[in-house]
């Protein structure tokens, strides 16, 4: 077998048709699809009965609710590919999207390879290509490296669903997925974990992976969004990862995250994690400074400069050595 696909479900009956139909037209060989139904209550469970009657390729599993952590973790366990990916069940895939992938490992013999994506937008608006255009010259250059040599995809949305990872490298390390109740960003710490851990990681051109945005979503309350960070910074801290930028990588998108606490407009305690923030910025080489502040510019074609401003107004007091190049930024608002 070559590759495992886990998908865990719960609650999109809606969406979970044009999904599991995107999986079923996949043209690549040698994949098992397992399906974890993670006790759905609109009826997601008889579609996953109906496609694995109908395809042997995919594996029906129920079980009771226990978030999503707990349903990736039951097909990890299950899985028998040499590869792993992961596919969130109100997304879809174009039919050559697992091909490129296991192409590019079996070139590379990587850990991890890591390919681009597109947003759509459930209201039917147009969405951009997720994952920085810079990395095109990774996929193009056609060497594998380490996250050390590529910090920068800390700094990106973890989208661990647009990757594959070597099924022998997961279970060498202990990496799995917390088992926190519901679906709040346990994505963030396996990125982590994988992206840190990994000895080798390699890019496949392409963004054939359509993941899809749900608009006026709000995000999680401020204490799971801190919790998420803190739980981050913990692991880094526990297993030695020292490495500026790297670190500093990071720390971009925890301000990111600050920045989504901040929309709740709630008084909470900040003053920890900006003071660990403050100070991994300022270990970033002065060389690589004004690079940091294309997170802002990436924010506005995005997300629009309400956050942007945000993010910028905690830059200038994190990172005084760029105070003049975003104060002309934000006078651009």
């Amino acid at each position: 077998m070559r590759l495992s696909v886990i998908v865990p479900i719960y609650g999109v009956a809606r969406y979970l048709w044009r999904a599991l139909e995107s999986l079923r037209e996949q043209s690549a060989e040698g994949v098992e699809y397992i399906l974890v139904d993670d006790g759905s209550k609109d009826g997601c469970g008889a579609i996953v009965d109906i496609c694995a009657r109908k395809d042997k390729r995919f594996i029906a599993v129920h079980q009771e609710n226990g978030g999503y952590g707990k349903a990736v973790n039951k097909g990890l366990a299950m899985a028998k590919g040499e590869y792993i990916a992961i596919f969130e069940p109100d997304d879809w895939v174009e039919p050559d999207f697992y091909v490129g992938l296991l192409k590019r490992a079996e070139e590379t013999k990587a850990d991890i390879v890591k390919t681009g994506f597109v947003d759509f937008f459930d209201d039917g608006r147009p969405g951009g290509s997720g994952i920085a255009a810079s990395f095109d010259g990774e996929s193009k250059e056609g060497a594998d490296f380490t996250i050390e040599k590529c910090p920068k995809l800390l700094a990106q949305h973890p989208s661990i669903w647009s990757a594959i990872y070597n099924r022998a490298f997961l279970e060498r390390e202990g990496i799995v997925m917390e088992e926190t109740p519901g679906a709040c960003w346990q994505d963030n710490l396996f990125q982590v974990k994988t992206a840190l851990k990994a000895k080798s990681i390699a890019f496949a051109p392409g963004r054939g992976y359509h993941y899809r945005v749900f608009p006026g979503k709000r995000a999680p309350e401020p204490k799971r969004i801190l919790g998420v960070v803190g739980g981050i910074r913990d692991w880094m801290e526990e297993n030695g990862v020292g490495a500026p930028e790297v670190v500093a990588a990071e720390a971009m998108r925890e301000l990111w995250y600050v920045g989504l606490a901040f929309e709740w407009k709630r008084p909470f305690r900040l003053v920890g994690i900006m003071r660990r923030i403050r100070k991994d910025l300022r270990s970033v080489p002065e060389n690589r400074l004004r690079e940091l502040g294309i997170l802002a510019d990436r924010m506005r074609s995005r997300y629009g400069w309400a956050k942007a401003g945000v993010i910028l107004g905690l830059l200038r007091q994190a990172l005084p050595q760029l105070r003049y190049w975003i104060e002309g930024k934000i006078r651009c608002m």
